[in-house]
């Protein structure tokens, strides 16, 4: 009985005329995440996630699906006390991405998305020890890409925000030599050509503008 009038007293309070479902055709989001090294061993040892931040455009359609194009630069920064030598230095990673999503919103405050971003990163390796033996720093470039899933919370028509967790596969491979290193520091030169996978987790802001007569 009580788990009833609890329902019915929301039921009365709800009005669905009151409130209008976010249904934009155009919107931008901004990212702040913390990315976390999974593999390959190496990698996952010796580098570090800082930061990544990011910004992307999306073009929704009217059965929800979204496409969009944007940009991400993520820093790891080297642990000097897994080098052996004590190298200081980082990667700097910058990607530009397509991107598809799947966004629905379940009430005009809770929402959800499933998305699939792919591109193409430009990598920098920077340390002292690149410095001192080849003058400067290793550059490459590979392909990647990355499902994501985020919880929404809206704070109007027009703003959200999400929490964001994505998992990241890079097409390149990982070993101490990019880092200026002479050995492999004992792990398994069989493993050097994994891809290099990490996890993003933080938030996100979306601005959604005009909405869809």
């Amino acid at each position: 009985m009580l788990f009833g009038n609890f329902h019915l007293f929301f039921a009365q309070d709800e009005d669905p005329d009151s409130y209008k479902l976010i249904k934009a055709k155009h919107s931008y989001t901004i990212d702040l995440l913390i990315p976390v090294s999974t593999s390959n061993k190496s990698y996952r040892k010796i580098m570090q996630g800082v930061i990544r931040v990011g910004a992307s455009y999306q073009f929704a359609l009217k059965n929800n699906l979204n496409f969009g194009i944007g940009y991400n630069y993520g820093f790891f920064k080297i642990d000097k006390f897994k080098t052996g030598a004590f190298v200081v230095g980082g990667l700097n990673i910058n990607s530009a991405f397509f991107k598809l999503a799947y966004e629905q919103f379940y009430s005009e405050r809770i929402g959800t998305e499933f998305s699939l971003k792919a591109g193409y990163s430009l990598l920098n390796f920077y340390s002292d020890s690149l410095q001192q033996r080849i003058g400067g720093s290793i550059t490459s470039q590979a392909s990647y890409i990355e499902p994501g899933f985020s919880f929404i919370l809206t704070a109007s028509e027009q703003t959200a925000y999400k929490w964001f967790i994505s998992y990241s596969i890079q097409g390149y491979g990982f070993n101490p030599t990019r880092i200026g290193l002479y050995d492999d520091l004992g792990y398994n030169p069989n493993n050097f050509n994994t891809p290099t996978q990490f996890i993003s987790f933080g938030f996100s802001f979306t601005h959604y503008f005009k909405q869809r007569e």
